[in-house]
C-alpha cells in the first residue's frame, strides 16, 4: 500500500474490521508504520493551535484504537477457545501471530494448574456417601492394613501409583516450564523432544496441538 492514509480510509478499515466475526481483516504489513509516521504528522500540525487539526488528532486516534483494540480482543478469544478446538484466526500480522502463541500458552499453562478440576469426571455418588464410605471402610481396616505414611517404602508405592498415570508423548511445538495436575514441575521442552506427563496434562497439550501421544504402534 502507499504511505497515504486519510481519515476516510481508517472509518473502512474500521467498519470492515467490525464485519470479521471472528477472522481478521486483511492488512498490508506496513500499515502501522504508515500509521505511525501518519499521527506524527498530525500531532505536529495540532500543536500549532489550530482547532481543526486538533480534532482531526482525537477522531484518528479513537479510530486507529477502535481498530486495534477490535483485532486484540478477537486474538485473545482465539487463544482461549483454541484449547477446546477452535480455529486460528486468518489474516493475523507477524506480531499478531506473536501475541496469539503467547496468550495460548498461557491460557494452556494456567489450566494445566487447575486440571484435577476442569478435568475430573464426575463422582457417580454424593461426597456424603463417599465421606461415609470412607470412614466405614477404615474402620474395618486392621492395625496391621492401615498405611504409615512415615514409612518411606509405603510414600515410594503411592508415587509409583500415581506415575502409572503418566503419558508419553513427542513434543511439537516449545512448551515452557509448567506445573502439571500432580503438582510437580515439568519441563521446559523443545520441539522433537519426548518426555512423559500426567494423562490429564497430555489431554490439554494435545488438544492444544502441542504434543502427540506417543503408542506402542511408533
Amino acid at each position: 500500500m502507499s504511505g497515504i492514509i486519510t481519515f476516510k480510509h481508517l472509518r473502512e478499515l474500521q467498519k470492515n474490521e467490525k464485519e470479521f466475526k471472528q477472522d481478521l481483516q486483511p492488512l498490508d504489513v506496513a500499515l502501522y508504520k504508515h500509521l505511525k509516521n501518519h499521527i506524527a504528522t498530525i500531532v505536529k500540525l495540532s500543536k500549532k493551535g489550530s482547532l481543526k487539526d486538533q480534532a482531526n488528532l482525537q477522531h484518528t486516534l479513537t479510530v486507529v484504537r477502535s481498530i486495534i483494540d477490535g483485532r486484540v480482543r478477537k486474538i485473545i478469544e482465539s487463544a482461549r477457545l483454541r484449547l477446546d478446538g477452535g480455529s486460528i484466526p486468518k489474516n493475523m500480522l507477524p506480531d499478531e501471530k506473536a501475541l496469539f502463541e503467547v496468550v495460548e500458552v498461557a491460557v494452556a499453562k494456567y489450566k494445566m494448574g487447575l486440571s484435577d478440576i476442569l478435568y475430573s469426571e464426575e463422582p457417580s455418588e454424593s461426597v456424603e456417601d463417599t465421606e461415609e464410605s470412607e470412614l466405614d471402610d477404615n474402620s474395618l481396616l486392621k492395625d496391621s492394613e492401615k498405611l504409615d505414611l512415615s514409612d518411606d517404602s509405603v510414600v515410594e508405592k503411592v508415587e509409583e501409583t500415581v506415575s502409572d498415570d503418566l503419558v508419553s508423548v513427542e513434543i511439537l511445538d516449545e512448551i515452557p516450564q509448567f506445573v502439571g495436575n500432580d503438582m510437580k514441575d515439568y519441563g521446559p521442552f523443545s520441539k522433537g523432544n519426548e518426555a512423559k506427563i500426567p494423562g490429564a496434562t497430555a489431554e490439554i497439550l494435545i488438544g492444544a496441538g502441542k504434543v502427540r501421544e506417543i503408542t506402542d504402534s511408533d
